[in-house]
């Protein structure tokens, strides 16, 4: 028997090609995308990602609703362009990140929060997706699109809560994963964003093992 390259204990039967020999199928769906870098292209992480997706966004497309609605009602058009604006640049992000789980995401925007408001706080150092984000929102002030703090604020909670809607302490991933379809069902899919010089940043392990 060819051991899990994962766990060492269950018998192999995919190839993992984060790591590079066998992995028992219950391993592979409970870590990948969470404890496993796992390639954008791995047929694996690609089927799952897809039934994820078309499965949740309509659940997460139901809490966005009741969480936008007030801009609606308001008439706060700049509002709902940044949150469409924030899925997009979370969804361009994860075309190349493929290991996050909604507490990930949750703290991402909570830095955004943080940063827009008129009282800044000495916090450490972000994560990569926070501070990619809070890039992408500093070149979207400049672009003369403009959000007023306030309602930036707002709009980084409505995300947050509508991802949380989805919240499962047994899939920690279905807050991201309805967000992303989302995109893809009643957004549409954003160009790649090919402006974002990424070569500096930190990269992330590639696995957290369980003995780790």
């Amino acid at each position: 028997m060819t051991a899990c390259v994962y766990c060492g204990e269950d018998k192999g039967k995919r190839e993992c090609p984060a790591l590079g020999g066998l992995i028992s199928a219950s391993c592979c769906g409970e870590n990948r995308g969470v404890r496993i870098t796992c390639p954008p292209d791995c047929r694996h992480y690609v089927k799952n990602e897809k039934y994820q997706r078309e499965r949740l966004a309509p659940e997460f497309h139901d809490a966005w609703l009741q969480r936008t609605l007030p801009f609606y009602q308001n008439g706060q058009t700049a509002a709902l362009d940044f949150v469409v604006f924030l899925e997009k640049t979370l969804y361009n992000f994860f075309r190349r990140e493929t290991r996050a789980t909604d507490d990930d995401v949750v703290a991402g925007l909570g830095h955004v929060k943080r940063k827009l408001s008129p009282i800044q706080v000495i916090e450490s150092p972000s994560t990569r997706l926070g501070q990619h984000l809070w890039q992408a929102v500093e070149g979207y002030q400049q672009q003369a699109h403009g959000i007023d703090e306030e309602d930036g604020q707002a709009v980084t909670d409505a995300l947050v809560e509508s991802i949380e809607a989805l919240a499962d302490d047994d899939s920690p991933r279905d807050g991201l994963h309805g967000l992303l379809g989302h995109v893809e069902q009643y957004i549409g899919i954003p160009e790649p964003d090919t402006s974002a010089d990424n070569s500096g940043d930190v990269q992330s392990p590639r696995i957290f093992r369980p003995d780790a």
